[in-house]
């Protein structure tokens, strides 16, 4: 099921539907909980002025989790999701015969939007249940449904909040004043629906856009695993979670005992994996200083070489290149300074 669908590049968030959901454990710590703390429909939302607070917050939030960098390697802490095949089936609540997708659908139509959003918050919790040791919950769900131009979005928001929220009036002027900057400036996940790309402008509903906020280092599989959408590993923790895997099963920490064998093994044969290993990245530590630098450029690119000494006590990297530059100034920059001009080496 995929939608290919324009929008206009200057169109702006409005919102339609808000919920707000906290979560926390239970009094003996071990089965979290949920409350509903409010939710504003349409004709409950103003906008300009007479905008509210709990309004102005969650407009906000939704802009930010909208304007994510999705699918950028360097940053890592937003990403496309699709579907997995378990997404089509009822989801395993015994008063529910909906799946994943259809609950979206429905908070994207803005059917039913509270006990939709509850369904979620279930399923979130249920997925928690599993990985008691991993998080402390006592955050709050935001859902929200908004348009851009014509089309129709709906996100979900994972923020640390206070204690004393559920003290919060939701129909208050007031609403989350006290705790506006916490939730602004430290949400920590969010699902996006559908997929949207503001290059070329295009919607794709076989897909979720996922953000959390430490990427790499700590990309929790139940925040999306929750919703049953397909893993997203990159190049570089394939990498890294495989190798891992490997050293576990020998008697020392190394995948491999020499660069020798490292150089001669075929890592596609020798690793079953989804994706390819040498599109993944490795670092070389000589005198102090951190080379990054992809695995299949180490193994086939001969501008790049290790190197001994006769005697076996000194190693060399050696890189060769026709025409070296030693710019300057701050990474990434589009025209740094050159240092050194390369033909008086």
């Amino acid at each position: 099921m995929i939608a290919l669908i324009g929008w206009a590049r200057t169109s702006m968030t409005t919102v339609r539907s808000i919920c707000l959901v906290g979560c926390e454990m239970s009094e003996n710590g071990e089965d979290p909980g949920f409350e509903v703390l409010g939710t504003l429909l349409e004709d409950e939302l103003q906008d300009g002025e007479e905008e509210s607070e709990v309004h102005q917050t969650c407009r906000r939030l939704i802009e930010d989790v909208w304007h994510k960098k999705y699918e950028r390697e360097d940053i890592a802490n937003a990403r496309n999701h699709q579907w997995s095949g378990s997404a089509y089936e009822a989801i395993d609540l015994d008063t529910y015969d909906s799946t994943p997708i259809d609950i979206l659908e429905e908070l994207r139509e803005g059917s039913d939007f509270e006990n939709n959003s509850i369904k979620l918050t279930e399923l979130f919790l249920q997925q928690v249940r599993e990985v008691p040791n991993e998080i402390a919950v006592l955050d709050l769900l935001i859902f929200g449904r908004f348009t851009r131009g014509e089309e129709e979005f709906v996100t979900v928001i994972k923020t640390p909040y206070i204690d004393d929220a559920y003290n919060i009036n939701p129909d208050a002027e007031d609403i989350l004043t006290e705790n506006e900057q916490v939730i602004r400036e430290q949400t920590d996940k969010s699902l996006l629906y559908p997929r949207h790309d503001g290059i070329d402008e295009e919607i794709d509903d076989s897909k979720v856009q996922v953000f959390q906020k430490r990427g790499s280092s700590n990309w929790a599989n139940y925040w999306y695993e929750f919703i049953d959408l397909e893993e997203n590993e990159y190049p570089d923790e394939l990498v890294e979670s495989t190798f891992k895997e490997r050293a576990a099963e020998g008697e020392n920490d190394a995948v491999f005992s020499t660069y020798g064998e490292f150089d001669e093994t075929d890592l596609e044969e020798e690793f079953d994996t989804d994706g390819s290993l040498n599109s993944g990245d490795i670092s070389i530590q000589f005198a102090g200083e951190r080379l990054k630098i992809s695995i299949e450029k180490i193994k086939s690119d001969d501008r790049v070489q290790l190197a001994r000494s006769d005697d076996s006590e000194e190693y060399y990297l050696i890189l060769k290149d026709t025409d070296p530059e030693f710019p300057v100034g701050p990474s990434g920059s589009t025209n740094p300074l050159s240092m050194i001009s390369a033909i008086y080496l």
